[in-house]
């Protein structure tokens, strides 16, 4: 069966159309400010994994305890990740 074939079959839905909005908000900055912000951004994403990889055993203590709710391990991940990359859009 062909790719054609087998996305009539399941209907297959258009691709979401790109605004443009992000690579309008990009293009506004200057270009040492969009260098700037993306070694932030990078650098953040770089710090949250690896204070996940270092909260792992202590995440892992707290998820596996009798009667603890799995979503204490998204809010802990969901912190880990969003807070190094919150700091960063402030210092830009």
């Amino acid at each position: 069966m062909s790719d054609e074939e087998l996305e009539a079959l399941l209907g297959a839905e258009p691709p979401l159309a790109d605004d443009g909005f992000t690579r309008r908000v990009l293009a506004r900055l200057p270009a040492p400010r969009r260098r700037r912000l993306g070694g932030i951004l990078a650098g953040s994403v770089v710090l949250g994994a690896g204070g996940l990889a270092l909260a792992a055993p202590a995440i892992g203590e707290v998820v596996m305890t009798p009667g603890a709710s799995p979503w204490v391990l998204f809010f802990v991940i969901l912190a880990l990740a969003w807070l190094p990359a919150t700091v960063a859009l402030d210092e830009a």
